[in-house]
């Protein structure tokens, strides 16, 4: 699941763009400053895509802070005017990339699909790096143990204490070679065996809460549903649609 924050978008915009994306991609609407902030720091976002003529905001401002605060995922634009300076100026501020309304609606689904595709291969893209020339050895090992044992990890640093740095060193580090913070990594990997267990299993919720690492069960809900967007009763249950239609096709 992608969560995209769409900032001051009407819900003429919004609709096409649902239609037309997968349904792994959660499109989430905010209307103000105060909707884009509160919509991040309550879910994890892949990317945002904002209108750069907007009365309602200050859309360079809102680009601005978002790059300070969230620079690793990427910002669209998604506007009808093709004012030069505008592009300009968004470009020097970090905008991504830039689509018009509403000629390239395609294009930016698109764009939105390969971001859902590059958040499933996290693990691909930790692993690949991992194992890449000149990448310090302590960072292979690090990947290593996480594999084996990340459902029973419950803080970066008694990996740290293992490995014998600091939990500082450490961060940057991994960070610097994998392109992810280690512990979202860990979170990716607990939440990736919650959706097979949801899958594949009959375990109650509780029961899957444990066995990947979660300690508290409403962290767990709260974890899972900025994840993926959907709550695990609810990921559960469109799993379980989409099986049966399947079989019924076949």
């Amino acid at each position: 699941m992608a969560n995209i924050c769409i900032i001051n978008f009407t819900s003429e915009d919004i609709e096409p763009l649902r239609f037309i994306c997968p349904s792994e991609v959660n499109l989430l609407s905010a209307k103000d400053t105060q909707d884009v902030f509160s919509l991040i720091s309550q879910n994890q976002i892949d990317a945002c895509v904002i209108d750069l003529h907007s009365s309602n905001i200050q859309p360079f401002e809102v680009v601005k802070q978002i790059k300070s605060k969230n620079g690793t995922y990427p910002v669209f634009a998604y506007t009808t005017e093709c004012d030069p300076k505008v592009l300009f100026r968004a470009g020097q501020l970090g905008v991504d990339a830039y689509f018009k309304k509403p000629e390239e609606a395609k294009k930016l689904a698109e764009a939105i699909t390969n971001l859902l595709k590059t958040s499933t291969n996290l693990t691909s893209q930790v692993n690949s790096r991992a194992y890449a020339y000149g990448c310090p050895y302590i960072i292979k090992l690090a990947v290593e143990y996480t594999l084996e044992n990340f459902a029973r990890m419950r803080r970066a640093s008694e990996l740290c204490k293992i490995l014998g740095v600091s939990y500082a060193h450490f961060s940057r580090e991994f960070k610097s070679w994998t392109g992810c913070r280690f512990w979202n990594y860990v979170i990716h990997l607990k939440i990736q065996e919650a959706k097979r267990l949801l899958e594949s299993t009959s375990l109650y919720q509780k029961e899957v809460c444990y066995r990947v690492g979660f300690g508290d069960y409403c962290h767990f809900l709260k974890t899972f549903k900025r994840y993926e967007g959907l709550t695990p009763k609810d990921y559960r249950k469109r799993v379980g649609s989409k099986k049966i239609l399947q079989s019924s096709l076949e």
